[in-house]
């Protein structure tokens, strides 16, 4: 699998940013991208690295899974990788081994019911349903590896390097206290303290399993745009969330850190409430269009919506960057044969409204702020 070099120059949730010789500044490659190529890899032992198997930057895909231990490539035309599961050790606990009892995680993981199979299958799709792209991630390392004590290094080899260091795990598992709160269970996983990287994570076999077929339940749901519902269930957004700004010399989305994504993410979640209250089920994006949210109002026809939050200081540039990406979504779809009503909503009303609202008219798209969701018709 010679060839160009990929570099990770970001990781920005849905996506990370990848460098090529062809694309020095980057471009993005849905995470859910490199999940998908995992577990079909983790489910058949073997993936073809091309385009129409695996999307189309396939080259940076089998890059990455060409990391994970046990793999190895044949071929070249197309080149196919092939994996075998390491072979259980001493790092593998089974349900019963009193190293579990030895954790460093806390009540969270002992004060309430451990999750069982399979009188918990719904609360586990519920808690899987709502996980962060992030927090997917590992979790779906642990269940892949039933039983494993994964450490930083390895977690952060598995998925990629698209995770970053311990504290950037520890991090992304955050939100799950909501959702185990709401399942009235423990975390689904264990940890246990150790020096820097060395903290290793773990989950039962017996809970990586009820998970698992959970995750399929959820998956099995899904329909590709070519023959149904471009989505899935919406899944409600962090209102909380806190992710630090970049360094001053890069030029970032103000949607993807501090008050912005905040925002961005209250905005969304108010969408899908307004939308649920009128009998309409919001979807979340299956993988590619990675839109914020949207809905079907018939067979093929649907509404996409792209959320923008917005300052004096950058609503010009929210609204010419959302505009640009629900055209985007918009025209990706329509490939697909769906009849697309384009949403751009954002965060308040723009100075010099009724120019904006010719510009996105004039370009097929319905501009609603808050307060005027009357115009989207429902």
């Amino acid at each position: 699998m010679a060839g160009a070099v990929n570099t990770i120059i970001e990781v920005r949730p849905p996506d990370v940013i990848v460098a090529t010789g062809k694309s020095p500044a980057g471009q993005p490659v849905p995470i859910a991208s490199v999940e998908q190529a995992l577990h079909r890899l983790a489910a058949d032992g073997t993936i073809p690295i091309e385009p129409s198997e695996i999307g189309y930057r396939s080259a940076f895909i089998g890059a990455v899974l060409k990391t994970l231990p046990g793999s190895r490539v044949e071929g070249r035309k197309p080149p196919v990788i092939h994996w075998s599961p390491a072979p259980r050790d001493a790092a593998s606990l089974d349900d019963d081994d009193p190293r579990w009892a030895q954790h460093t995680g806390g009540s969270g993981h002992d004060h309430d019911p451990e999750w069982v199979l399979p009188d918990d299958l719904s609360k586990a799709e519920a808690f899987y349903g709502h996980l962060t792209e992030r927090a997917r991630i590992i979790i779906d390392l642990l269940i892949d590896h039933p039983g494993r004590q994964l450490d930083v290094a390895e977690i952060s080899a598995l998925s990629g390097n698209a995770l970053g260091g311990a504290h950037a795990i520890a991090g992304s598992l955050q939100p799950l206290e909501r959702l185990r709160v709401a399942a009235g269970r423990r975390y689904p996983f264990y940890w246990w303290g150790g020096q820097k990287g060395q903290t290793r994570y773990a989950m039962k076999p017996s809970v990586a399993e009820l998970f698992r077929r959970a995750r399929a339940a959820l998956v099995e749901g899904r329909q590709p745009v070519a023959g149904g519902k471009p989505g899935v269930s919406y899944r409600p957004q962090d209102e909380s969330v806190v992710v630090a700004p970049p360094a001053p010399s890069v030029s970032a989305d103000p949607d993807s850190f501090g008050h912005g994504l905040r925002a961005h993410h209250r905005l969304q979640n108010q969408l899908a409430q307004f939308v649920t209250a009128h009998g309409l089920r919001p979807l979340s994006p299956r993988e590619s269009p990675n839109y914020d949210l949207a809905w079907m109002t018939g067979d093929k026809a649907m509404t996409v919506v792209e959320v923008k939050s917005a300052t004096e200081g950058n609503e010009v540039r929210q609204l010419r960057m959302g505009l640009g990406q629900i055209l985007d979504y918009a025209s990706s779809l329509r490939i697909s044969g769906f009849t697309v009503q384009s949403v751009l909503y954002i965060e308040r009303e723009p100075a010099g409204a009724r120019r904006w609202l010719d510009i996105t008219a004039g370009a097929g798209v319905l501009l609603v702020w808050p307060g005027t969701e009357d115009r989207l018709g429902l």
